[in-house]
């Protein structure tokens, strides 16, 4: 194989010739993990991390985190004593090889032995481009390659030790830092602008759904103050069929006609990626029970998803799993992108999952949405609320295309810059 002048073929493939190879134990301080044992928690108390508590860029959250006594965290300490820049990286289970960066120890946390501690040695390699490095394609697959083939995967502390990283100088590695974190940081910049958006359209809703527009007199029903001239009606009273998809397990083929269940209910329609196939008779059989069309409604009733609801917008056909609820309205009293956003308020999706039950299985079951109250504007009314209501969806899908863009460049670079493919010096 040919190697470019001015670089070398190595174990991890063509780096630059000034480049190293190093083992993650020779360019860190401390890499340590905490007892296995499990953790006694309390109600209040120091806060343990584990790989759940990261967010989706991989940054700390404390919300929905357990606690340990300050007893316990001390012993802990003893062998993850945390500070700032320290690098938490995942060693099992399904979040195995995410890693965050510590930019701060208030408040004090300890970690789960499903992580360990890894301290840069910044007089070889710094934390801000080690994060990345740890993230890169060349160390993930050396990960996958590593852990054990049974069971829950795991990676131990030797192999980790011997994780293997390239190394550019100290002023190109922060050139690289930089250019990934400028990256991250419009990639943070753009989730932010996301949630604010979302929040927007909360409040829109609230707003819309309840008071209509230009509305001056109101009046007490089951649904609160609601304008004069508006009924409140359960869905069933105003839709054509409340039915379900399939509830045996079909015969699925690679290709053939759609069956949509839960996970290709995405936000704002049904996602055809990666759906199964039913052959032509079976799909016949279903559609004859539920025939999804556009402007029908689509409830998830089960499952991680459970009480996203959406307004169909393709024309493709397709059938159902039992996992979807679908919902044919009378179109001429009811628009469906107003239904589709009242099924979405905060109120109701909370209706809609306190009906679901509290146990593991929480499902929503068709009586459940047929009694469900909704307020009953004009169409004409309903049709200027949705139309509001999608502008604000269309600049929600054109940040998360941002997002997603931001994201492919990222990857882009790491593969460019991590390997030297790319220099920038």
């Amino acid at each position: 194989m040919t190697v470019r002048n001015g670089y070398k073929m190595t174990e991890l493939g063509e780096i630059p010739e000034e480049w190293e190879i190093k083992k993650l134990s020779e360019v860190t301080l401390k890499i340590a993990d905490r007892d296995h044992t499990t953790p006694i928690y309390v109600d209040q108390g120091i806060p343990i991390i584990s790989p759940k508590d990261f967010n989706s860029l991989e940054i700390i959250e404390f919300n929905d985190c357990k606690f340990i006594t300050e007893e316990a965290h001390q012993i802990n300490r003893k062998k993850t004593d945390i500070q700032v820049g320290d690098i938490i990286f995942t060693r099992i289970g399904a979040g195995l090889g995410k890693a965050c960066i510590v930019t701060s120890v208030m408040p004090e946390f300890s970690i789960l032995h499903s992580a360990v501690m890894i301290r840069p040695n910044e007089i070889i390699i710094i934390g801000s481009l080690m994060i990345y490095l740890l993230k890169s394609s060349v160390i993930q697959k050396q990960i996958s390659l590593g852990i054990q083939s049974i069971g829950v995967p795991d990676l131990g502390i030797e192999k980790i030790n011997n994780l293997k990283v390239t190394i550019p100088n100290l002023v190109e590695q922060q050139q690289i830092a930089e250019i990934l974190s400028t990256n991250d940081a419009l990639i943070t910049k753009t989730d932010e602008l996301i949630e604010k958006t979302k929040e927007i359209k909360q409040g829109l809703m609230q707003e819309l759904l309840t008071k209509g527009i230009g509305h001056t007199e109101f009046k007490d029903s089951e649904l609160g103050r609601i304008p004069k001239e508006w009924e409140v009606k359960s869905i069933a009273e105003i839709s054509i069929k409340i039915t379900d998809g399939e509830h045996q397990s079909p015969k699925v083929f690679n290709s053939g006609l759609p069956l949509v269940s839960a996970k290709d209910i995405k936000e704002r329609d049904v996602d055809f990626s990666d759906v199964k196939y039913v052959a032509e008779d079976d799909f016949k059989k279903y559609i004859t029970k539920c025939n999804p069309q556009s402007n029908d409604i689509l409830v998830v009733s089960r499952g991680a998803t459970i009480g996203r609801a959406i307004c169909i917008r393709t024309s493709r056909v397709f059938c159902l799993m039992g996992s979807v609820i679908l919902i044919k309205l009378d179109l001429k009293a009811l628009d469906g992108i107003f239904l589709n956003n009242y099924l979405l308020m905060k109120s109701t999706q909370v209706k809609l999952l306190n009906s679901s039950g509290s146990s593991a299985q929480q499902a929503i079951y068709l009586k459940d949405i047929a009694k469900v109250q909704i307020p009953v504007p004009t169409l004409s009314e309903q049709k200027r609320m949705g139309e509001i209501l999608s502008f604000v969806d269309d600049k929600l899908e054109t940040l998360k295309n941002r997002k997603q863009q931001l994201q492919e460049i990222k990857q882009g670079l790491m593969q460019d810059l991590l390997t030297g493919r790319v220099r920038v010096v």
